[in-house]
């Protein structure tokens, strides 16, 4: 069903990729308040096609019916200093746990990991965050663990599920990273991970 011109207020164009929050919508009203990421522009209809979180479905969406999701400044500095209170309860309040902020496109997850911030990580994983969105230059959760050499958080990202064969936009996977970087228990882990068959 298409949107009336009048269902939403103006606003620029989302790059693909990104959290969004739906809102607005008079034709399709069960979708506000649900999160979905825009996949593509369709410039010739003048909207994003958006797959939705809640169904795995995908709806073209005008941008004005859209809203970033993004991390605030003292939600960031909470999962920098691993505070599990302020986290809850941003979360509690209607935030994402995929949320990025906007400069480096850094999760919660990803900077509880750069930080080995353990219990930050425990709590961000029963939320659902995604194991292995990527940041602005290609490292995902894994990558910042291995790149700073903290095990317990790289063991428990991959018995998590996290993948270890993604690469970063230098073309280095998060084995690579750790070897660069001498963290040898690390690489170690991450060999063997490789070299189990899955179950």
């Amino acid at each position: 069903m298409p949107q009336s011109a009048t269902d939403c207020t103006r606003v620029p164009r989302i790059a693909d990729g990104r959290l969004v929050r739906i809102s607005g919508l008079a034709a399709r009203p069960e979708l506000n308040g649900t999160f979905g990421t825009t996949a593509r522009y369709d410039a010739a209809r003048g909207r994003h096609a958006v797959e939705l979180q809640a169904t795995g479905k995908s709806a073209m969406l005008r941008a004005e019916c859209l809203a970033e999701v993004l991390l605030t400044d003292a939600i960031v500095l909470a999962a920098f200093e691993g505070d599990e209170a302020a986290v809850v309860a941003w979360l509690d309040g209607g935030g994402h746990v995929d949320a990025r902020e906007a400069e480096l496109q850094l999760t919660m997850l990803m900077i509880a990991c750069f930080h080995s911030r353990e219990r930050l990580l425990e709590l961000l994983l029963t939320r659902g965050a995604s194991l292995d969105l990527q940041n602005r230059s290609g490292s995902t959760a894994l990558m910042l663990a291995a790149v700073k050499g903290h095990l317990a958080v790289v063991r428990r990202l991959l018995r998590a599920g996290a993948r270890a064969d993604l690469c970063a936009e230098s073309g280095a996977t998060a084995l690579q990273i750790a070897e660069a970087n001498c963290h040898a228990a690390v690489a170690q882990l991450l060999r063997e991970h490789a070299a189990t068959p899955p179950s």
